[in-house]
């Protein structure tokens, strides 16, 4: 069985609620009655209310006041509401729509106008209550599918980075053995030659020097796909040895400073915070024209938080927010996959801030 639409009227005076109340009883409406401002306000927070018909000329809280209290509750944004006024002057009719009012009808109350308004406007919220079920179906529904595509961006980084670890592994232990072997046999034949076989030694020296070469190579190509430091010393370890290495390639000075409990942080949030510094460090060496560089991570009321700091060029709104710049657009789905923050903030000339803060999870740790 429908629920019948429930109406509440206002007004000191019993005898016009009364006549108010003969005229839509037939109408098969559910009728609430309030004899004062102050009484529809209390009304209105207990009762689920589908339309007010409320007098303007009241002791106390008049219907001016008592519509503008009702507009202020978010909730209520839809709510019809009609005056029921013997005021004439244009001037009250604007200040009631001005406070939010969506309609009037004279007094004396004519019968077939008061129904007329009244059907209308419980026709418009019927449609605006369906409308905003249905946004908040569909506000949901888009929830849940940016959570799961957050769940699964966060699985193929997962699994992008144990490929990565694994290939990192073969290359170095399986190809740096290798070419390891092929140095030490290269040195015993250079041993065993006879001194008159300069040309052949000379070779093996070039060889041996290609070999070391590519030796090195290996080892580069390995820590870029995955750094062994990581997984065998842990973050802080790591963020160090970055620093460092953006030092010895570009010649800037970089300052650490990381005192994140080492027992808060997992296997996965390692990385993810490793890669968010990796990529910040790399935009500096890239863009920023700087001449110093400071990394800091540390943990504060429940919320970790990465900084990385320049002195250079300083960078622009425009580019921070580029559509072209992925590494940035990488950085934001990883922090968005921690339901974390990223900030990137410019001055001209006085350099860049790039700014990360992570909510520490209810249940305690960083997987």
């Amino acid at each position: 069985m429908e629920k019948k639409q429930a109406i509440l009227i206002v007004d000191d005076q019993i005898e016009n609620i009364e006549l108010l109340a003969a005229y839509l009883y037939p109408e098969d409406y559910e009728i609430v009655k309030a004899y004062s401002g102050e009484e529809a306000i209390r009304t209105l927070a207990q009762t689920k209310i589908d339309m007010i018909l409320l007098d303007v000329r009241m002791s106390g809280m008049d219907g001016f006041a008592v519509t503008a209290k009702i507009r202020k509750e978010e909730s209520n944004f839809h709510l019809p509401i009609i005056l029921v006024t013997s005021l004439k002057d244009n001037k009250d009719r604007i200040r009631g729509i001005e406070v939010g009012c969506d309609g009037f009808v004279t007094k004396p109350v004519d019968k077939m106008e008061l129904l007329a308004r009244v059907h209308s406007l419980l026709k418009l919220k019927a449609y605006n209550d369906l409308m905003g079920d249905y946004r908040k179906e569909l506000e949901l529904e888009v929830g849940k599918r940016n959570e799961e595509l957050r769940n699964l961006a966060g699985h193929l980084q997962h699994v992008r980075e144990e490929e990565r670890r694994l290939v990192a592994r073969e290359i170095h232990d399986e190809l740096g053995q290798v070419l390891a072997a092929l140095k030490m046999d290269l040195h015993w034949v250079e041993r065993n030659l006879s001194q008159g076989v300069t040309l052949v030694t000379e070779k093996i020296h070039s060889i041996v020097e290609i070999a070391d070469q590519t030796i090195q190579m290996v080892h580069r190509i390995a820590a870029e796909l995955r750094p062994g430091i990581l997984d065998d010393l842990g973050l802080e370890a790591a963020i160090e040895w970055l620093g460092t290495d953006f030092s010895r390639k570009n010649g800037i000075p970089c300052t650490v400073d990381f005192t994140v409990p080492k027992s808060i942080i997992g296997t996965k949030s390692s990385t993810v915070l490793f890669r968010i510094v990796q990529e910040a460090l790399c935009n500096v060496a890239r863009h920023a024209h700087a001449s110093k560089v400071s990394v800091e991570l540390w943990d504060e009321d429940l919320v970790l938080n990465v900084r990385v700091q320049d002195d250079g060029i300083g960078v622009t709104e425009e580019q921070s927010k580029s559509p072209a710049a992925f590494g940035l657009i990488g950085v934001r789905e990883r922090v968005m996959g921690m339901l974390g923050e990223m900030s990137i903030t410019g001055r001209p000339g006085k350099g860049t801030i790039f700014a990360v803060r992570i909510p520490f999870p209810a249940e305690g740790g960083w997987a």
